[in-house]
């Protein structure tokens, strides 16, 4: 594989130096990698420019996403920007040090890749550690889970990108397109790994698997037109199993309009190993449409059997209830304040804790007994939550496969 630079170097007397180049997010895969395979002349049949559409994947290569739980080469974050955070300064620094104080927490197991514009590259390394990579590319919003491609990996054992259409979450902002509706295409073109175009628009936060054939998602956050009109549930659901492997598909109603995501499901239940769920339990002074989407989704697990046949165990673990998250200007959507919204790293768990000290601590225990092969760390999150997202949707991993 040609080793051209992709993400250029910044150097300047304030900075220390940036190592970005073509195996930037390959660090940590074998030597062999290496792009003379059988998906490979595919895929050089089908474009010279590296991408594949699903229609014409189909019967010549499967994909399949691996589970968050699988080796990691790194993951990757971006840096927020004023677009992240409405303008609004308090949220935009604060961000930025929740941002920082996750990458940091995630370098204690794995690398870390920080996309952020040149003109913040500086700023962006005086808060992060020596394991964390700022690599100088142009990110509007710092939620890489949604802007970000989806990592699969190809029939082969190789490592392919889906780049899903983001669009501000279904043109909630920016009608005439941020710089984020391009990220996962320029993020998968500048380290050349195979890009997968798809019909479908959807957000990495809406897609939750078991690695093993089975997706959990809100028919709120992807069976909507503001993402996808004019798509039947059929026509999403094929394209999703020709994409990601998916066998079995456990929609959940979710809710529509009431948050910017419409109810991503990273926000409401995630796989904590094939069979088994972790279900984000509201506090009982939360608003009625959000108890109802519980009670929801609750049913539709308990009633749901996996890919594999398996009657679904699933465990509550309840929100917060004493934290004191005031409103602020611009601000609707209400503060993203669930445990659920962890993320899977080598070795560890990285998850928020919000101030409610007895809630936190019951979440950490929790987490703790369900994952006990891993160090859990627990990073306090305010301002995130304030701007509608947590730790998962501010990361995406990038599995140890070769390229």
């Amino acid at each position: 594989m040609k080793a051209t630079s992709v993400f250029k170097y910044l150097l300047n007397g304030q900075c220390r130096p940036i190592f970005t180049t073509g195996t930037m997010f390959r660090q940590s895969h074998p030597p062999s990698a290496s792009l003379t395979d059988p998906m490979n002349s595919i895929i050089n049949r089908l474009s010279n420019k590296m991408h594949i559409t699903t229609p014409l994947a189909r019967g010549l290569a499967t994909f399949k996403m691996p589970a968050e739980s699988t080796l990691h080469a790194r993951t990757l974050m971006a840096w927020p920007s004023s677009y992240s955070t409405d303008d609004n300064q308090d949220v935009l620094h604060g961000s930025r040090q929740e941002v920082a104080a996750i990458a940091n927490a995630i370098a204690q197991f794995e690398p870390v890749t920080l996309l952020a514009p040149k003109n913040h590259v500086c700023k962006a390394e005086q808060l992060i550690d020596s394991n964390v990579t700022v690599a100088a590319l142009q990110v509007d919003n710092l939620w890489m889970r949604d802007t970000g491609p989806i990592y699969v990996e190809s029939s082969e054992g190789k490592m392919a990108g889906v780049n899903f259409n983001f669009n501000d979450w279904g043109n909630k902002f920016y009608p005439d397109r941020s710089v984020d509706w391009t990220t996962a295409h320029r993020v998968l073109r500048k380290d050349d790994t195979y890009e997968i175009k798809t019909n479908v628009t959807t957000e990495g936060g809406a897609l939750e698997i078991d690695g093993e054939g089975t997706l959990m998602a809100t028919e709120s956050s992807i069976i909507n037109d503001n993402r996808n009109p004019g798509l039947s549930k059929q026509q999403i659901e094929q394209t999703l199993s020709q994409t990601l492997g998916i066998e079995k598909f456990l929609w959940i109603k979710g809710v529509k309009g009431e948050d910017i995501t419409d109810g991503h499901i990273d926000a409401v239940a995630r796989f904590v190993r094939p069979g088994v769920v972790l279900l984000s339990r509201p506090a009982p002074d939360t608003e009625q449409v959000w108890l109802d989407a519980y009670d929801q989704a609750r049913n539709v697990l308990e009633n749901s059997t996996d890919a594999r046949g398996r009657k679904l165990t699933i465990h509550d673990i309840d929100e917060p209830a004493n934290v004191d998250f005031p409103k602020i200007n611009n601000y609707d959507d209400p503060p993203a304040l669930n445990y659920v919204n962890y993320l899977l790293v080598n070795g560890g768990l990285i998850m928020p804790k919000f101030g409610d000290v007895e809630a936190d601590e019951n979440a950490r225990t929790i987490m703790q007994s369900l994952f006990p092969e891993r160090e859990v760390v627990q990073v306090f999150l305010h301002w995130l939550p304030l701007s509608g997202g947590g730790i998962h949707c501010a990361t995406q991993q990038v599995p140890a496969l070769a390229v």
